[in-house]
């Protein structure tokens, strides 16, 4: 798709309605809205004539482990030379969790905006991925084949996170204590009253623990006895951060999430 007029240089230019004289409209506004919420398209604009907007279809990525094959379609590579990386990761299959789950590309696209190359990907038997749900073990070896994809894409890359919500901040975790390279983690809307997150002993590396002070899901309790299990560790220092108001989902709070997660991207990535 070839678009025109998408670069106005002036405020006039860029306005609905038309004042006459030289005039776009706001087609710029498809084109910003489309780099923010559509990853599996490709957008080049040409500085020419006021902005030349061609969009394509990424092609889709796969990797082949242990015969099966997994699709990446939420894949961004950023510009920057060395980037960091990161991947992020789905809510449980079995409750409707897909790669596209809000709280999953709010989060992609905050490392996105911060410059990272970042993936998300569906677990096996979730939407064209192939398998069935394997009660965490064959979803862990999904994050494993997924983070070994992205770390061949990026070879060079300055740091490697891992993050997850829910039931993937389980699979996080598990991946986290199997792969050294992991500088940093994020684990959104953590269940230590549904899965044991004993195995973090010691965790080895510094990460951020975000909850909801009112989710449904997981007693006030459990968060509080993890944070003390973990904070007693050396070395290392695990943020947990309350949001008032949220649920386990962050429903009408996403955007406070955002800033949290978006926050501690920027400090702990500055220290790299």
């Amino acid at each position: 798709i070839v678009v025109h007029d998408c670069l106005p240089t002036t405020e006039k230019q860029q306005e609905r309605d038309d004042h006459g004289g030289v005039w776009l409209g706001d087609v710029w506004k498809g084109i910003a809205y489309l780099r923010i919420n559509r990853s599996d398209i490709q957008i080049e604009v040409v500085d020419t004539d006021l902005g030349c907007g061609v969009i394509t279809k990424k092609d889709s990525k796969k990797w082949d482990t242990k015969g099966e094959e997994w699709n990446v379609y939420g894949y961004y590579k950023s510009n920057k030379s060395t980037s960091p990386i990161a991947l992020v990761l789905q809510p449980h299959p079995q409750y409707g969790g897909t790669m596209n789950n809000k709280v999953v590309v709010d989060t992609f696209h905050t490392f996105m905006e911060n410059e990272f190359s970042v993936c998300r990907v569906n677990f096996r038997g979730v939407g064209k991925s192939d398998g069935e749900f394997d009660n965490g073990q064959g979803e862990l070896a999904d994050a494993a084949a997924a983070l070994d994809w992205l770390e061949r894409e990026n070879f060079d890359n300055s740091q490697c996170w891992v993050s997850g919500f829910s039931f993937g901040s389980l699979i996080a975790m598990q991946l986290l204590m199997r792969r050294p390279e992991i500088n940093r983690f994020i684990a959104i809307s953590p269940q230590p009253n549904v899965y044991d997150f004993s195995f973090l002993s010691p965790c080895p590396t510094s990460g951020l623990m975000i909850y909801g002070k009112k989710d449904e899901l997981v007693p006030l309790e459990h968060i509080t006895d993890l944070d003390k299990r973990l904070s007693a560790q050396k070395g290392i220092k695990v943020d947990f951060q309350a949001i008032n108001d949220a649920n386990h989902f962050f429903t009408k709070t996403e955007d406070v999430l955002v800033k949290c997660l978006d926050k501690y991207i920027k400090k702990e990535s500055a220290l790299f």
